[in-house]
């Protein structure tokens, strides 16, 4: 058994660096150093089951050992997986089953450390020695220029989805994470460095901002560019699947609450849109 430590150093936050590494879609793009297609089936939490896959559903089971959030994440190494199917430890498999991989993050005022440390048979030493500084680096690349992803297909006209998506009436409609909240003034001048501004309170008067910006790309019926007043950029493309439309929206955090709050609450609007859309059908 070989033991192997990678280090890089990121000017981002623990929480970015920890989201960059365990969202599902930042995952499967920094493992592409490893294999394209790559992803992970698990919910990234101590003691559950986690099986690290290729695009053809081969590669290795284990189980989360222990997890510190935005700390620590340890693995330990069991079996293989062909074609989506977990396998008994057998003798060749025998020789790694138990071998652990771990991450650990540590922050000061300029950023934050990653140090990875994994065990593994000398046959691949050089496979990692290789490519895991490659995929450190795709972290790193992620971390500080984060995005966060969000997305819904939604059964209807292409259209009509990009017309209640920008038209002013029809934001008010939908625009608001649960019944809690409404969109009381929508004004956007949807064109390459038009502005807009969505005015968002609570029904209940104790709380309200303004959502504003500047649209630095619009391709018709394909794709939304913007840049926040506070210069945070957003992107949403529409896909035409079917008789769907995909809406891909990625968008950069703000540094005051957590990140998974914030996706939550992008998505949360996203899916209310799709309702609007769908029932006005």
């Amino acid at each position: 058994m070989k033991k192997l430590e990678f280090s890089i150093d990121i000017a981002a936050s623990k929480e970015k660096v920890w989201y960059a590494l365990w969202n599902d879609w930042h995952y499967r793009q920094w493992v592409k150093a490893f294999s394209d297609g790559s992803y992970a089936l698990t919910d990234w939490q101590q003691g559950r089951d986690v099986q690290f896959l290729n695009a053809s559903g081969n590669g290795i089971y284990g189980e989360i050992e222990s997890m510190e959030l935005y700390e620590t994440m340890l693995f330990k190494h069991i079996g293989e997986v062909k074609k989506h199917k977990k396998m008994p430890v057998d003798e060749a498999s025998q020789n790694w089953t138990g071998m652990n991989e771990s991450y650990h993050l540590s922050e000061d005022s300029t950023g934050t450390t990653l140090k990875v440390k994994i065990e593994t048979l000398e046959a691949f030493r050089d496979y990692f020695e290789i490519n895991f500084p490659k995929a450190l680096e795709n972290i790193k690349t992620q971390a500080e220029k984060l995005y966060v992803f969000t997305s819904a297909v939604i059964n209807a006209d292409l259209i009509d989805v990009w017309e209640k998506f920008l038209q002013p009436d029809h934001i008010q409609q939908w625009k608001h994470a649960n019944d809690d909240w409404h969109t009381t003034k929508s004004l956007c001048d949807v064109q390459p460095n038009g502005k807009f501004l969505f005015r968002m309170e609570a029904k209940d008067g104790s709380f309200g901002f303004d959502f504003s910006g500047v649209y630095s790309d619009v391709q018709l019926h394909k794709r939304i560019a913007y840049t926040m007043d506070d210069g945070r950029k957003a992107k949403i493309d529409f896909v035409k699947e079917g008789n769907c439309i995909l809406i891909n929206q990625v968008f950069q955090p703000e540094s005051i609450n957590n990140i998974e709050l914030q996706q939550m609450g992008w998505q949360l609007i996203l899916n209310n849109f799709k309702k609007y859309c769908e029932t006005k059908n």
